[in-house]
């Protein structure tokens, strides 16, 4: 329009229309001017709101520091130092802000706003373009604008660096100061939009939004850090009510009960690593099942391993014991006329009490000695020395170290019936002479004895061999068990009605504590 070959007047025109155009385009709408007031006052408002939910989470995190200062304290300290930095930004924008109104002749006190606080009045000069411009992009050849997006940028920075790597990636946040895209070519930077060519109250609405953005980044900041507080605590989504014995789970009459109760916390969503004694368990609905079959008597004591793995991908030993107690099953019967334990002899005794270990077991005895098997717990000797009735009691000592008496039985006392004696396996009455050639010994047999190893060995004897018609033949004092030469020559030559006898018998005990023992019975043997 202004090119060409056109009259002066036209051109002069032409150009009048073009610098009406550029002014047209300043003069901004008192519509468009009243709905940046109406944002910059929600703006405010918002700020509140942030404001309030910021303060409700310090006051968690000092909840929190009251019950567990030492677990809460490095989060605590971080939650302030944000406080701090993000004060200081919105505080410098305050600062700013209120420079620029009162530049531009402050706020109205007309009729529509006078009884409104002064901050949400609407400005004097809400169309003022020069001001603001100049104090930012002009002065100082922009020191200003360069110093406040230098702010803004350390800002976020300092409230990011509270937190982990991991826990920055979380935040979502509009506190930068980024270039807009260029236009045509040509390229803009982030304080030449903010401050050029635009009105005051897009100015002012635009820097309540920075404090905005401010204050959201600060409050996810304090999210975070109140969350890292217990984020490294599992979780738990079931409760069940579990009674743990203390003292056994087989206790006898007599005996006390102990167990422990408490509530306990598990999830049922994780199937953790459970081990017993080293071996995994099966895992159901974050339940171990634990099952064996003990093969020896007495207590039991396993070790539990549990793998909690953690929120944070990290796992955890925890540890306890499993203890139970096994006995045999067993029916007690008892010939009640056959409780008979023998002098001079080691009567074995066994004491099992189900429910106790072998080695908790104590025996005593009334009118005898309990003797400990060596290598063998729960099993005695019991030995006797004389009278009619003893008396053995049974007792358990307890992990506390008491001592309860649970049973108690009486035997009565016998001596060891005395032995058969015999000349060599000749158990008739009457023998020939070769029967009593062929093994011409003295024995003394313990016959359908209850106990093994108990013997007699014959250590001396008195012989006679009758004869008819003739002189006997006598042989007094006979050491050993071998009959002697004239005995055995005289049997040689007897005949059918001779009798040999054998009587005065003495013998050893072997395998008791009886000693050398006069032998009652006497061998009377005849000859046929």
């Amino acid at each position: 329009m202004a090119s060409g070959k056109l009259p002066p007047r036209q051109k002069m025109i032409n150009m009048m229309y073009l610098v009406l155009t550029a002014l047209l385009a300043l003069n901004v709408s008192k519509d468009i001017l009243k709905a940046f007031h109406m944002v910059e006052v929600s703006m405010m408002k918002s700020g509140k709101n942030i404001d309030d939910k910021n303060n409700m989470t310090m006051k968690a995190l000092e909840k929190e520091m009251s019950i567990n200062a030492e677990k809460t304290r490095p989060f605590y300290e971080k939650a302030q130092q944000a406080r701090k930095v993000s004060k200081e930004l919105t505080d410098y924008l305050d600062n700013i802000k209120t420079m620029l109104v009162k530049q531009a002749e402050g706020r109205k006190d007309d009729e529509d706003n006078h009884a409104l606080p002064e901050a949400e009045r609407e400005l004097a000069q809400p169309d003022n373009i020069e001001k603001h411009a100049f104090h930012f992009i002009k002065k100082d050849g922009g020191a200003e604008s360069k110093k406040l997006k230098e702010k803004i940028n350390s800002t976020r920075e300092a409230l990011l660096k509270l937190l982990s790597p991991a826990e920055q990636k979380d935040v979502k946040t509009d506190l930068y100061t980024p270039d807009p895209p260029s236009h045509g070519g040509q390229k803009q930077a982030w304080e030449s939009e903010m401050f050029e060519h635009a009105p005051l109250a897009a100015v002012v609405t635009m820097i309540e939004k920075i404090k905005n953005d401010c204050k959201n980044t600060e409050s996810q900041v304090l999210d975070l850090l109140a969350k890292g507080i217990n984020k490294d605590d599992i979780k738990f989504d079931q409760t069940i009510a579990v009674a743990v014995p203390t003292k056994g789970t087989v206790i006898p009459i007599g005996g006390e009960f102990e167990a422990e109760i408490y509530l306990a916390a598990y999830d049922s969503k994780k199937n953790n690593e459970m081990f017993v004694n080293g071996r995994a368990i099966d895992v159901k609905d974050g339940k171990g099942l634990f099952k064996t079959n003990p093969s020896s008597e007495g207590e039991q004591k396993l070790k539990v391993v549990v793998n909690v793995r953690k929120p944070d991908g990290s796992v955890e030993e925890k540890t306890a014991e499993l203890a139970y107690t096994a006995f045999k099953g067993m029916a007690t019967i008892s010939a009640e006329k056959m409780n008979v334990v023998y002098i001079g002899l080691d009567n074995p005794i066994a004491i099992s009490v189900p429910g106790s270990a072998p080695e908790q077991i104590i025996a005593n005895c009334v009118g005898g000695r309990m003797i400990p098997v060596s290598g063998q717990k729960g099993h005695w000797n019991l030995q006797v020395d004389g009278g009619k009735e003893v008396e053995i009691i049974a007792s358990v000592r307890s992990k506390d170290g008491t001592v309860k008496r649970v049973e108690s039985k009486k035997y009565r006392v016998k001596k060891v019936p005395s032995p058969t004696p015999m000349v060599g396996k000749i158990i008739n009455s009457s023998a020939t002479p070769s029967e009593i050639k062929g093994l011409p010994y003295v024995v003394c047999d313990l016959a359908d004895f209850a106990f093994e190893g108990i013997r007699y060995k014959v250590l001396s004897f008195d012989a006679i061999l009758t004869r008819k018609g003739g002189d006997p033949i006598i042989a007094n004092g006979v050491q050993g068990q071998t009959l002697p030469g004239n005995i055995v020559n005289g049997v040689s030559g007897a005949r059918a009605g001779d009798m040999l006898i054998i009587s005065n018998i003495k013998a050893d005990a072997i395998g008791t504590k009886i000693g050398v023992v006069n032998i009652k019975s006497s061998i009377l043997l005849k000859i046929k």
